[in-house]
Parts: structure tokens; sequence; C-alpha cells
């Protein structure tokens, strides 16, 4: 993921703060989905869901506005 510019140190680590919980869910999320990805038979209906939540984490995530 590429370090968004946030025009100083204070406002990159207010951002690194505020979505420290959201950048969590999304990392345990990531590792979840290749344990069940690598099944031998994946189950793609819970692959799916888990790939929108990713992309809602994701999009959370880049659309931060620091305050």
């Amino acid at each position: 993921m590429r370090q968004p510019y946030f025009g100083s140190t204070g406002n990159y680590g207010k951002f690194m703060e505020d979505t420290k919980e959201t950048r969590r869910k999304m990392h345990d999320l990531m590792f979840e989905y290749g344990e069940a990805a690598r099944s031998p038979e994946p189950d793609k209906e819970k692959l799916q869901k888990m790939e929108n939540e990713m992309n809602e984490l994701r999009t959370e995530i880049f659309n931060y506005k620091t305050k």
C-alpha cells in the first residue's frame, strides 16, 4: 500500500493512528482470505464476501481525510 501524502509527518501520524483498527481488520481479513483460498475446495461465496469486505476497508482507508 502506498503511503498517502499528507504534507507533514504529524498528519501522517494522525492517519496511522486513526486508521489503526481498520488496517488491523484488513490485515486479519487478508490472512483469513489467503487461508480460505488455499483450501482444496474453496467456498467461492465466502471468498467473494471477504473480497467485498476488503474492498470496503480499502475504500475507507484511502478516503481518509485529515481533520
